[in-house]
């Protein structure tokens, strides 16, 4: 069975949006759809509420080993629209058969205040905030983001690793590496695939 016939996973970052009423910046923000596989996939941006946001380029196609940034505007950023948990679904289709792949939701806040201010109330609120605006990140210490690249490069030796190490198939030729670190092929198309995600995540820019 090839990955055409298969469910696949939708890789989106950020996973959340979070938009602050008085801060303006962050009524528009990017949503970006990654597609690590070797064949080009058909996108749709669906929410639930379409009279509160507008999506630019809401449908598209993403080459293979590529990814696209959606701009994503908040239109009635109001108190009566505070707290509200609004969804995004994002369905990812086979280009040539138009079936369905995959789907994933990504979640959508509009909080009151301004994000600067509201940076304090919570860790949820600082997470989010920091996620969702790197021109804010670059003025705070750089210690968070040097840390997770730095777990993100372990990461990565720890999968080429795995990538290295004989396969399953490979049973013909003697190894001298026991059986039990012959890795199986799925596996390491999984590993490859994240491996793929890591090193765009690494290589965008700020």
């Amino acid at each position: 069975m090839s990955l055409r016939d298969r469910t696949i996973p939708v890789f989106v970052y950020p996973t959340e949006l979070i938009f602050y009423i008085a801060n303006q910046v962050t009524h528009k923000q990017l949503l970006t759809l990654y597609n690590p596989y070797d064949f080009p996939v058909k996108y749709q941006v669906f929410a639930n509420t379409t009279d509160r946001y507008g999506v630019v380029d809401p449908k598209g196609t993403i080459a293979a080993h590529s990814y696209v940034d959606l701009l994503v505007r908040h239109n009635a950023p109001t108190q009566s629209n505070c707290h509200t948990r609004d969804k995004f679904m994002i369905t990812m289709q086979d280009a040539t058969t138009n079936q369905i792949l995959g789907k994933r939701c990504v979640l959508a806040t509009l909080l009151p205040g301004d994000k600067d201010s509201s940076i304090d109330e919570s860790s949820h609120s600082s997470y989010t905030a920091c996620e969702s605006s790197p021109v804010r990140e670059r003025t705070r210490t750089n210690e968070p983001e040097a840390s997770v690249k730095q777990y993100f490069i372990a990461l990565s030796v720890v999968f080429i690793i795995v990538l290295l190490l004989p396969t399953k198939c490979d049973e013909r030729e003697e190894s001298s590496i026991p059986a039990y670190l012959h890795i199986a092929v799925p596996i390491k198309v999984i590993v490859s695939y994240v491996l793929g995600l890591i090193t765009l995540a690494l290589l965008k820019p700020c």
